[in-house]
């Protein structure tokens, strides 16, 4: 169960860091 946890919780760090990212920082995919 802990395994379960710490790997939605995981999952769920992913999602708002990229939700963060995605808003503080630029888009430069663009050449």
């Amino acid at each position: 169960v802990r395994e379960t946890q710490r790997h939605i919780s995981t999952v769920k760090y992913h999602e708002d860091f990229e939700k963060h990212k995605g808003r503080f920082t630029p888009v430069v995919t663009d050449p």
